[in-house]
Protein backbone atom coordinates (compact mmCIF):
# COMPACT_ATOMS: atom_id res chain seq x y z
CA UNK A 1 0.00 0.00 0.00
CA UNK A 2 1.36 3.58 -0.62
CA UNK A 3 1.86 5.95 1.66
CA UNK A 4 0.73 8.71 -0.65
CA UNK A 5 -2.47 10.27 -1.27
CA UNK A 6 -2.88 11.18 -4.59
CA UNK A 7 -6.27 13.45 -5.38
CA UNK A 8 -7.80 13.64 -8.88
CA UNK A 9 -8.34 17.44 -8.76
CA UNK A 10 -8.24 20.49 -11.41
CA UNK A 11 -4.94 21.18 -11.77
CA UNK A 12 -3.87 25.44 -12.28
CA UNK A 13 -0.71 26.56 -13.09
CA UNK A 14 1.12 28.61 -9.87
CA UNK A 15 4.81 29.57 -10.50
CA UNK A 16 6.40 28.27 -7.89
CA UNK A 17 7.98 31.90 -7.35
CA UNK A 18 8.57 34.21 -3.87
CA UNK A 19 6.62 36.46 -3.95
CA UNK A 20 8.54 39.44 -4.15
CA UNK A 21 10.07 38.48 -7.36
CA UNK A 22 7.56 37.90 -9.62
CA UNK A 23 7.91 40.72 -11.73
CA UNK A 24 11.33 39.47 -12.82
CA UNK A 25 9.33 35.84 -13.60
CA UNK A 26 10.19 35.05 -17.46
CA UNK A 27 7.45 32.41 -18.23
CA UNK A 28 8.25 29.68 -21.07
CA UNK A 29 4.97 27.62 -22.90
CA UNK A 30 6.02 24.95 -25.03
CA UNK A 31 6.79 24.79 -28.54
CA UNK A 32 6.83 22.08 -31.24
CA UNK A 33 9.08 19.49 -30.88
CA UNK A 34 11.21 18.17 -33.66
CA UNK A 35 9.63 15.13 -35.87
CA UNK A 36 12.73 12.58 -35.12
CA UNK A 37 12.59 13.65 -31.73
CA UNK A 38 8.66 12.18 -31.77
CA UNK A 39 9.43 9.12 -33.66
CA UNK A 40 11.90 8.28 -30.46
CA UNK A 41 9.46 8.64 -28.40
CA UNK A 42 6.80 6.02 -27.35
CA UNK A 43 3.39 6.36 -28.79
CA UNK A 44 1.74 7.22 -26.28
CA UNK A 45 -1.41 10.14 -26.32
CA UNK A 46 -1.15 13.69 -24.08
CA UNK A 47 -3.59 13.88 -21.35
CA UNK A 48 -6.63 15.89 -22.79
CA UNK A 49 -8.27 17.16 -19.24
CA UNK A 50 -7.81 16.84 -15.46
CA UNK A 51 -10.03 13.53 -15.91
CA UNK A 52 -6.62 12.17 -17.13
CA UNK A 53 -5.50 11.85 -13.77
CA UNK A 54 -7.90 8.76 -12.97
CA UNK A 55 -7.59 7.29 -16.75
CA UNK A 56 -4.04 7.53 -17.74
CA UNK A 57 -2.07 8.29 -13.93
CA UNK A 58 -0.94 10.74 -11.97
CA UNK A 59 2.65 11.89 -10.77
CA UNK A 60 2.94 14.35 -8.13
CA UNK A 61 6.72 15.52 -6.45
CA UNK A 62 6.61 17.50 -3.35
CA UNK A 63 9.83 19.32 -2.08
CA UNK A 64 10.90 21.10 1.22
CA UNK A 65 14.15 22.15 2.95
CA UNK A 66 14.79 22.23 7.16
CA UNK A 67 13.23 25.08 8.90
CA UNK A 68 10.19 27.26 8.42
CA UNK A 69 8.72 29.58 5.47
CA UNK A 70 8.83 29.06 1.92
CA UNK A 71 11.71 26.15 0.22
CA UNK A 72 15.63 27.42 -0.21
CA UNK A 73 15.00 25.57 -3.26
CA UNK A 74 13.33 25.84 -6.80
CA UNK A 75 12.65 22.43 -8.60
CA UNK A 76 12.39 22.49 -12.24
CA UNK A 77 10.45 19.08 -13.90
CA UNK A 78 11.35 17.99 -17.57
CA UNK A 79 9.07 15.30 -18.75
CA UNK A 80 10.21 12.31 -21.42
CA UNK A 81 9.31 14.76 -24.49
CA UNK A 82 11.33 17.27 -23.12
CA UNK A 83 8.57 19.66 -21.91
CA UNK A 84 8.98 21.64 -18.55
CA UNK A 85 7.21 23.19 -15.34
CA UNK A 86 8.69 24.64 -12.60
CA UNK A 87 10.48 27.97 -11.35
CA UNK A 88 14.25 28.35 -11.51
CA UNK A 89 15.20 31.01 -8.95
CA UNK A 90 18.73 31.28 -9.55
CA UNK A 91 17.41 32.76 -13.24
CA UNK A 92 13.84 33.41 -12.18
CA UNK A 93 12.66 31.73 -15.23
CA UNK A 94 9.51 29.63 -15.32
CA UNK A 95 8.19 27.44 -17.46
CA UNK A 96 4.26 25.74 -17.86
CA UNK A 97 4.82 23.28 -20.63
CA UNK A 98 3.83 19.90 -19.65
CA UNK A 99 -0.11 19.61 -20.31
CA UNK A 100 -2.23 19.14 -17.47
CA UNK A 101 0.16 19.91 -15.04
CA UNK A 102 0.27 22.40 -11.93
CA UNK A 103 2.84 23.59 -9.58
CA UNK A 104 1.92 25.40 -5.81
CA UNK A 105 3.61 26.30 -2.11
CA UNK A 106 1.25 25.05 0.48
CA UNK A 107 2.35 26.21 4.22
CA UNK A 108 0.91 24.82 7.15
CA UNK A 109 -0.48 28.39 9.24
CA UNK A 110 0.37 26.83 12.54
CA UNK A 111 4.03 26.09 11.85
CA UNK A 112 4.68 28.61 8.59
CA UNK A 113 6.79 25.14 6.88
CA UNK A 114 5.93 24.91 3.84
CA UNK A 115 6.19 22.77 0.98
CA UNK A 116 6.62 22.84 -2.96
CA UNK A 117 3.83 20.58 -5.23
CA UNK A 118 4.01 19.91 -8.81
CA UNK A 119 1.67 17.78 -9.87
CA UNK A 120 1.13 15.86 -13.55
CA UNK A 121 -1.85 14.19 -14.57
CA UNK A 122 -1.63 11.84 -17.67
CA UNK A 123 2.11 11.31 -17.11
CA UNK A 124 3.74 9.54 -20.54
CA UNK A 125 6.09 6.97 -19.45
CA UNK A 126 9.75 7.35 -19.03
CA UNK A 127 12.58 9.48 -17.11
CA UNK A 128 11.55 12.17 -15.88
CA UNK A 129 14.34 15.24 -15.31
CA UNK A 130 13.79 16.57 -11.32
CA UNK A 131 15.79 19.37 -11.46
CA UNK A 132 16.70 20.60 -7.13
CA UNK A 133 18.15 23.87 -7.43
CA UNK A 134 19.87 26.20 -4.31
CA UNK A 135 18.53 29.37 -3.67
CA UNK A 136 20.41 28.82 -0.37
CA UNK A 137 22.55 26.68 1.40
CA UNK A 138 19.91 23.78 3.01
CA UNK A 139 18.92 20.60 3.31
CA UNK A 140 16.07 19.36 1.17
CA UNK A 141 13.33 15.81 0.92
CA UNK A 142 11.53 15.09 -2.16
CA UNK A 143 8.93 12.83 -2.46
CA UNK A 144 7.95 11.04 -5.96
CA UNK A 145 3.61 9.46 -5.75
CA UNK A 146 2.80 7.81 -9.00
CA UNK A 147 -0.31 6.32 -9.92
CA UNK A 148 -0.25 3.90 -13.34
CA UNK A 149 -2.96 3.99 -15.63
CA UNK A 150 -6.25 2.78 -15.44
CA UNK A 151 -6.40 -0.92 -17.24
CA UNK A 152 -9.23 -4.15 -16.77
CA UNK A 153 -7.15 -6.95 -14.75
CA UNK A 154 -10.10 -9.02 -15.10
CA UNK A 155 -11.84 -8.20 -11.81
CA UNK A 156 -12.40 -4.67 -13.14
CA UNK A 157 -11.25 -1.40 -13.82
CA UNK A 158 -8.04 -0.48 -11.57
CA UNK A 159 -4.51 0.82 -11.16
CA UNK A 160 -1.54 0.88 -8.87
CA UNK A 161 0.20 3.44 -6.33
CA UNK A 162 3.78 3.22 -5.44
CA UNK A 163 5.80 6.34 -3.68
CA UNK A 164 9.79 6.95 -3.53
CA UNK A 165 11.72 9.48 -1.57
CA UNK A 166 15.01 11.19 -0.66
CA UNK A 167 15.54 12.71 2.59
CA UNK A 168 18.25 14.99 4.33
CA UNK A 169 19.93 15.98 0.96
CA UNK A 170 22.33 18.36 2.10
CA UNK A 171 22.64 21.42 -0.81
CA UNK A 172 24.58 24.60 -1.39
CA UNK A 173 23.57 28.02 -2.50
CA UNK A 174 23.89 28.19 -6.47
CA UNK A 175 24.03 24.50 -6.90
CA UNK A 176 21.79 22.00 -9.18
CA UNK A 177 20.92 18.54 -8.19
CA UNK A 178 19.27 16.18 -10.92
CA UNK A 179 17.29 13.46 -9.49
CA UNK A 180 15.82 10.95 -12.17
CA UNK A 181 12.24 9.85 -11.77
CA UNK A 182 11.44 6.51 -13.87
CA UNK A 183 7.69 6.54 -14.72
CA UNK A 184 5.87 3.79 -15.91
CA UNK A 185 2.20 3.96 -16.91
CA UNK A 186 2.04 0.24 -16.92
CA UNK A 187 0.09 -0.84 -13.66
CA UNK A 188 3.01 -3.61 -13.31
CA UNK A 189 5.98 -1.08 -12.90
CA UNK A 190 7.02 0.81 -9.91
CA UNK A 191 8.75 4.35 -10.17
CA UNK A 192 11.82 4.47 -9.04
CA UNK A 193 14.52 8.12 -8.22
CA UNK A 194 18.03 8.15 -8.62
CA UNK A 195 19.98 11.40 -7.55
CA UNK A 196 22.67 12.59 -10.05
CA UNK A 197 25.76 14.10 -9.31
CA UNK A 198 25.50 17.32 -7.53
CA UNK A 199 26.44 20.41 -10.36
CA UNK A 200 27.74 23.35 -8.24
CA UNK A 201 27.95 26.50 -9.73
CA UNK A 202 29.73 26.80 -12.24
CA UNK A 203 30.62 22.91 -12.73
CA UNK A 204 28.43 21.34 -16.06
CA UNK A 205 29.48 17.78 -14.83
CA UNK A 206 27.48 15.11 -13.42
CA UNK A 207 26.49 11.53 -13.22
CA UNK A 208 24.98 9.15 -10.80
CA UNK A 209 25.83 9.61 -6.84
CA UNK A 210 28.45 7.02 -5.52
CA UNK A 211 27.07 5.11 -2.67
CA UNK A 212 27.74 6.67 0.73
CA UNK A 213 27.26 10.16 -0.72
CA UNK A 214 24.21 11.51 0.90
CA UNK A 215 20.21 11.10 0.28
CA UNK A 216 18.59 8.31 0.25
CA UNK A 217 16.03 6.72 -1.50
CA UNK A 218 12.87 4.73 -0.34
CA UNK A 219 10.66 2.45 -2.33
CA UNK A 220 7.55 1.30 -1.50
Amino acid sequence: MSRCRILVVSLFFVAIVPRLAHGDVKVSRAVGVGTANVRALQNESDPRDSESCASLGQLDISFGTDGDGAPKVGVVVTDPRGRKIGYDPLTKKAWDEVPEAGGRIVCDPVSDVCRGRIEVCGPVSGAFKVEVIGQRTATYSLSVCARSQETHDGKGLGSSDSAADLNKVAIQSGARDVVMVQYSRDREQRVAVQRQQPIRAGDETGGPTPAGSGGSSDLQ
